[in-house]
């Protein structure tokens, strides 16, 4: 087993990786369908659309490319009415203050609202982000990650990215990033691992794991904050610093548990192993570091 780069900054997707939202999701798709007239999703057909990626799930559900930004309009309307309903994933608050406080900087970049972002992490979590790029449009996020380390300042070969999604994975790609995928989302593990993504995990505790081997306690952050505007047409220069909001102690996880890339009552398992992806296969890696076949 490699040792995992040092990363210094980690960007990290909402729905699906930071938030249990795709009960939510569910929810209301078929609702959307008949608004805005594509097919509605039969619940046998959820496993089969968990292995494809955004483009392939658009074709299966007949979406017009057109009629995509409407929609998540749409989406992002009804996600702010039903936010007191979401919830972050167990293990969540404890990643990102650890994660801060070993040293690495946080940033989100989600097609989710800003104001939706911070409600669901809670002021606590929410003070620990250093950039947000949200509103990010749907195929837009290469962009975003670009914008995100740039204000950042750090080369590209230290950013990694957090997604559960393979559309998460090929904007990490674009970006020249590095892409660890998350398996206690909406992706299937197999599809997310025959991607070949540079890490596979499996719960957060892996990624703390791999990215903090010696698990650092945490401190409270700089109150120096930039905001990214993500795809709002706003420059980074024009966006305003945010003030620390909160403590830094990771606060608890409350709300029920629901909303958009996450599978139905999934949460991060510690029985499944976590993975890095090298030469085309996914070798998985346990939270100890022993590397498993």
């Amino acid at each position: 087993m490699q040792p995992a780069p040092s990363y210094r900054l980690v960007i990290l997707d909402f729905d699906g990786t930071l938030a249990d939202t795709f009960p939510w999701f569910a929810g209301v798709l078929n609702a959307t369908a008949a608004r805005y007239g594509f097919r509605a999703v039969e619940p046998d057909a959820v496993e089969t659309l968990r292995g494809l990626d955004a483009r392939a799930v658009m074709r299966r559900l007949a979406v017009p490319r057109w009629k995509l930004p409407l929609i998540a309009r749409h989406m992002r309307r009804l996600a702010a009415r039903d936010a007191a309903t979401l919830a972050v994933f167990p293990g969540i608050p404890d990643m990102l203050f650890r994660l801060r406080g070993g040293g690495i900087a946080l940033a989100v970049v989600s097609s989710n609202r800003e104001d939706v972002v911070r409600r669901v992490l809670g002021p606590d979590s929410a003070a620990l982000i250093g950039h947000y790029a949200c509103g990010a449009a749907t195929f837009g996020k290469a962009r975003a990650f670009r914008r995100v380390v740039r204000a950042a300042g750090i080369p590209p070969d230290a950013v990694l990215c957090l997604g559960d999604e393979l559309r998460d994975h090929q904007a990490a790609a674009r970006a020249g990033l590095a892409f660890g995928a998350v398996t206690w989302g909406f992706t299937r593990t197999v599809a997310l691992a025959e991607a070949g993504p540079d890490h596979l995990f499996a719960d957060p505790a892996a990624v703390l794991a791999a990215l903090l081997p010696e698990r650092a306690t945490g401190v409270r952050p700089d109150d120096d904050r930039t905001v990214a505007c993500g795809d709002r047409g706003q420059p980074l220069s024009r966006c305003e610093p945010l003030a620390a909001q909160g403590s830094a102690s990771a606060g608890p996880v409350s709300g029920a548990a629901t909303g958009p890339c996450s599978e139905p009552s999934r949460s991060p398992r510690a029985s499944e192993p976590s993975g890095t992806h090298s030469a085309g296969r996914a070798s998985i890696e346990s939270e100890d570091g022993r590397t498993l076949r």
